[in-house]
Protein backbone atom coordinates (compact mmCIF):
# COMPACT_ATOMS: atom_id res chain seq x y z
CA UNK A 1 0.00 0.00 0.00
CA UNK A 2 1.19 3.59 -1.16
CA UNK A 3 1.62 6.44 1.72
CA UNK A 4 0.55 9.37 1.41
CA UNK A 5 2.69 11.98 2.48
CA UNK A 6 1.52 14.73 5.21
CA UNK A 7 0.31 18.19 3.46
CA UNK A 8 -2.10 20.89 3.82
CA UNK A 9 -4.21 22.84 2.26
CA UNK A 10 -4.87 27.02 3.70
CA UNK A 11 -8.22 29.04 2.21
CA UNK A 12 -9.88 31.75 3.47
CA UNK A 13 -13.95 31.18 3.23
CA UNK A 14 -16.15 34.32 2.43
CA UNK A 15 -19.91 35.18 2.60
CA UNK A 16 -20.82 32.05 4.84
CA UNK A 17 -23.98 31.60 5.19
CA UNK A 18 -25.54 28.93 7.72
CA UNK A 19 -29.44 27.24 7.50
CA UNK A 20 -29.83 25.29 10.47
CA UNK A 21 -33.10 22.50 10.81
CA UNK A 22 -33.64 20.84 14.57
CA UNK A 23 -35.20 17.45 12.90
CA UNK A 24 -36.58 14.18 14.24
CA UNK A 25 -33.02 11.67 14.61
CA UNK A 26 -35.21 9.30 13.08
CA UNK A 27 -35.46 11.02 9.60
CA UNK A 28 -31.62 11.55 9.59
CA UNK A 29 -30.31 8.56 10.51
CA UNK A 30 -30.92 6.39 7.55
CA UNK A 31 -28.33 8.35 5.90
CA UNK A 32 -25.14 8.55 8.74
CA UNK A 33 -23.27 5.29 8.87
CA UNK A 34 -23.81 3.49 12.35
CA UNK A 35 -20.37 4.03 13.42
CA UNK A 36 -21.24 7.83 13.66
CA UNK A 37 -22.91 8.58 16.86
CA UNK A 38 -25.09 11.43 16.22
CA UNK A 39 -24.98 14.37 18.39
CA UNK A 40 -29.00 14.53 20.03
CA UNK A 41 -30.72 17.27 21.49
CA UNK A 42 -33.41 14.97 23.35
CA UNK A 43 -34.91 12.81 19.80
CA UNK A 44 -33.79 15.87 17.75
CA UNK A 45 -30.46 16.38 15.87
CA UNK A 46 -29.17 19.89 13.46
CA UNK A 47 -28.97 19.45 9.62
CA UNK A 48 -27.29 22.44 8.16
CA UNK A 49 -26.86 24.36 4.48
CA UNK A 50 -23.81 25.43 4.33
CA UNK A 51 -22.67 27.58 1.25
CA UNK A 52 -19.80 29.81 0.82
CA UNK A 53 -17.27 30.88 -1.06
CA UNK A 54 -13.50 29.63 -1.16
CA UNK A 55 -10.72 32.08 -1.96
CA UNK A 56 -6.99 31.96 -2.32
CA UNK A 57 -7.28 27.79 -2.32
CA UNK A 58 -3.32 26.76 -2.24
CA UNK A 59 -1.11 24.03 -0.53
CA UNK A 60 0.69 25.40 2.03
CA UNK A 61 3.88 24.33 0.25
CA UNK A 62 3.20 25.70 -2.77
CA UNK A 63 2.32 28.99 -2.42
CA UNK A 64 2.13 30.47 -6.07
CA UNK A 65 -1.06 27.67 -7.30
CA UNK A 66 -3.92 28.96 -6.24
CA UNK A 67 -7.68 28.84 -7.24
CA UNK A 68 -11.51 29.88 -6.08
CA UNK A 69 -14.41 27.77 -5.75
CA UNK A 70 -17.61 28.38 -4.45
CA UNK A 71 -19.58 25.32 -2.65
CA UNK A 72 -22.24 23.97 -0.73
CA UNK A 73 -22.34 21.32 2.13
CA UNK A 74 -25.86 19.32 3.54
CA UNK A 75 -24.29 18.39 7.05
CA UNK A 76 -25.67 16.79 10.06
CA UNK A 77 -23.70 16.88 13.04
CA UNK A 78 -21.93 13.80 14.80
CA UNK A 79 -19.03 12.45 17.26
CA UNK A 80 -15.71 11.02 16.66
CA UNK A 81 -16.34 7.26 18.38
CA UNK A 82 -12.79 7.90 19.01
CA UNK A 83 -12.13 10.89 20.37
CA UNK A 84 -15.72 12.12 20.87
CA UNK A 85 -14.82 15.53 19.69
CA UNK A 86 -16.87 16.66 16.70
CA UNK A 87 -15.63 16.27 12.87
CA UNK A 88 -15.87 16.65 9.17
CA UNK A 89 -16.33 13.22 7.94
CA UNK A 90 -16.04 11.53 3.93
CA UNK A 91 -17.36 8.80 3.11
CA UNK A 92 -15.35 6.94 0.04
CA UNK A 93 -15.57 3.55 0.79
CA UNK A 94 -14.31 3.76 4.22
CA UNK A 95 -15.12 6.63 6.79
CA UNK A 96 -12.32 9.13 7.43
CA UNK A 97 -12.02 12.42 9.72
CA UNK A 98 -10.55 15.36 8.33
CA UNK A 99 -8.57 17.73 11.30
CA UNK A 100 -9.51 21.31 10.34
CA UNK A 101 -8.32 24.53 12.03
CA UNK A 102 -9.47 27.83 11.24
CA UNK A 103 -9.39 31.12 12.83
CA UNK A 104 -12.42 32.97 14.89
CA UNK A 105 -15.27 33.78 12.88
CA UNK A 106 -17.91 36.02 14.18
CA UNK A 107 -21.17 35.44 13.10
CA UNK A 108 -24.24 38.13 12.80
CA UNK A 109 -28.13 36.64 12.63
CA UNK A 110 -29.88 37.45 9.71
CA UNK A 111 -33.22 36.70 8.27
CA UNK A 112 -33.92 35.01 4.76
CA UNK A 113 -37.00 36.03 2.72
CA UNK A 114 -37.40 33.16 1.00
CA UNK A 115 -35.98 29.82 0.64
CA UNK A 116 -35.93 27.30 -1.83
CA UNK A 117 -33.99 24.24 -1.59
CA UNK A 118 -35.74 20.64 -3.57
CA UNK A 119 -33.42 18.45 -2.55
CA UNK A 120 -34.05 19.23 1.25
CA UNK A 121 -38.04 17.97 0.54
CA UNK A 122 -37.67 15.60 -2.36
CA UNK A 123 -35.60 13.50 -0.02
CA UNK A 124 -36.93 13.58 3.05
CA UNK A 125 -34.56 15.54 5.38
CA UNK A 126 -37.35 18.28 6.25
CA UNK A 127 -41.18 18.69 5.27
CA UNK A 128 -42.26 21.15 2.80
CA UNK A 129 -43.15 23.72 5.76
CA UNK A 130 -39.82 23.26 7.80
CA UNK A 131 -37.75 24.58 4.69
CA UNK A 132 -38.82 28.30 6.27
CA UNK A 133 -38.38 27.90 9.33
CA UNK A 134 -34.72 27.63 10.11
CA UNK A 135 -34.09 27.41 13.96
CA UNK A 136 -31.04 29.88 13.51
CA UNK A 137 -29.65 31.45 10.10
CA UNK A 138 -25.68 32.61 11.32
CA UNK A 139 -23.76 34.39 8.54
CA UNK A 140 -20.27 35.30 8.78
CA UNK A 141 -17.94 37.36 6.53
CA UNK A 142 -14.68 35.52 6.38
CA UNK A 143 -12.32 33.10 7.83
CA UNK A 144 -9.16 31.15 7.72
CA UNK A 145 -8.92 27.58 7.20
CA UNK A 146 -6.57 25.32 7.45
CA UNK A 147 -7.07 21.50 6.40
CA UNK A 148 -4.88 18.70 6.89
CA UNK A 149 -4.60 15.76 4.34
CA UNK A 150 -4.44 12.60 4.06
CA UNK A 151 -7.72 12.14 6.48
CA UNK A 152 -7.68 9.12 8.99
CA UNK A 153 -9.38 6.25 8.77
CA UNK A 154 -11.76 5.62 11.03
CA UNK A 155 -11.98 1.64 12.44
CA UNK A 156 -15.46 0.17 11.40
Amino acid sequence: MKLIPKFSVTMKLCDILYLSYLVPASRIRPFVPEILPMAYIDDRVFISIVIFHSSGVRLVNLPSLRFDYNQINLRTYVKDPQTKNHGFYGSLQKLQRFEIKHSHIQPRSCEVLNISFPLLTTSGLLRKREIHQPINIPLASQGQFHVFFPPRLMKS
